[in-house]
């Protein structure tokens, strides 16, 4: 048998049931495989039993709970300092800014069926903003960090906003699947978000801090930008993400289990090939150096240059800022 895992752009809720199905097949040959895990995971646990939690140092205010709105703040802080990796990248249609807005808007209100789960999945966002954002006592009384003042002064500046933010966590969701996914089969750009579940939602403070390493994750795997015309009998396409997909026989060979991957298409295939408009692959990475350098730079200037002077018990003391 072979696992069901289709490309990240043609895949459905249905086949998400394919896979797991699929997957309970092939878990007696990956037992081996994933013992070493299991046994790295065996050891947490025991660790978090015995420490009596994850938490090394204060616990009582760092005690886990059920924050969903994480995962909201998550996407919103990527795209926020990754904007030049999702909008200037991609293959095929999808490449670039123009080609991502529109494949997003598709996504999102392309068909009555498409703008229906919209709804859904926004009120379904709006309920867990309601029911599961905590405002954990740092962020409502520590000014030293920016996570204050963007809690107070644009999050919940007003009772609404917090609402009125979740189509935009949703279409930056969408920004993602779509540029990770271009490439990627389902299971692959599944993998993050699913890892993102128990790292993020037991934690409930917001800090930056804990979304980079998923970040750094997330960035890896953004394809270059490949937005291409084939050239062939005289006919010229725009080149479709699927085309970078190789495809998989249904029928592997007996006694055999195999694992359908993405793979680029060769080399020879890209040479017949030539790009139209702004070359963005060449541009990009110096984009993000400036991009970069500007946040570090600016941080470092706040921090250091920006210092209050407040009286405490123990006389006055000097606070700087950081994120």
């Amino acid at each position: 048998r072979s696992l069901h895992d289709p490309p990240a752009l043609q895949s459905s809720f249905l086949d998400l049931a394919h896979s797991a199905r699929s997957l309970l097949y092939l878990l007696p040959s990956l037992f081996w495989d994933f013992l070493p895990y299991g046994l790295l995971t065996a050891l947490f646990g025991a660790f978090v039993v015995w420490n009596g939690g994850i938490v090394l140092g204060d616990k009582s205010n760092h005690i886990p709970a059920l924050h969903i709105p994480q995962l909201f703040y998550f996407y919103a802080f990527v795209t926020a300092l990754g904007w030049p990796a999702l909008l200037l990248s991609g293959v095929g249609p999808t490449a670039g800014p123009i080609g991502l807005s529109k494949e997003v808007y598709r996504r999102m209100f392309g068909t009555p069926t498409r703008v229906m789960m919209t709804i859904g999945w926004t009120i379904l966002i709006m309920a867990c903003v309601q029911l599961f954002t905590i405002h954990h006592p740092f962020i409502l009384s520590d000014n030293r960090h920016y996570t204050f003042y963007i809690w107070k002064r644009v999050l919940f500046r007003h009772r609404f906003i917090p609402f009125l933010m979740s189509p935009l966590y949703l279409a930056c969701w969408w920004a993602w699947w779509i540029r990770v996914g271009s490439v990627q089969s389902m299971l692959q750009t599944l993998l993050l978000p699913l890892a993102l579940i128990p790292t993020l939602l037991p934690s409930p403070l917001l800090e930056p801090r804990y979304f980079l390493v998923p970040y750094v994750f997330l960035r890896l795997q953004v394809p270059p930008y490949e937005e291409t015309k084939e050239e062939g009998n005289g006919t010229k396409g725009t080149l479709e993400p699927d085309t970078l997909l190789n495809e998989i026989s249904s029928n592997p060979p007996e006694g055999e289990n195999t694992v359908r991957r993405p793979k680029r298409v060769s080399s020879g295939k890209i040479a017949q090939m030539h790009r139209r408009g702004i070359d963005w692959s060449e541009y990009l990475p110096w984009i993000e150096l400036v991009w970069y350098t500007a946040i570090n730079g600016i941080t470092m200037y706040v921090f250091l240059y920006k210092d209050r002077t407040v009286d405490t018990i123990h006389g006055e003391e000097v606070i700087r800022f950081m994120w």
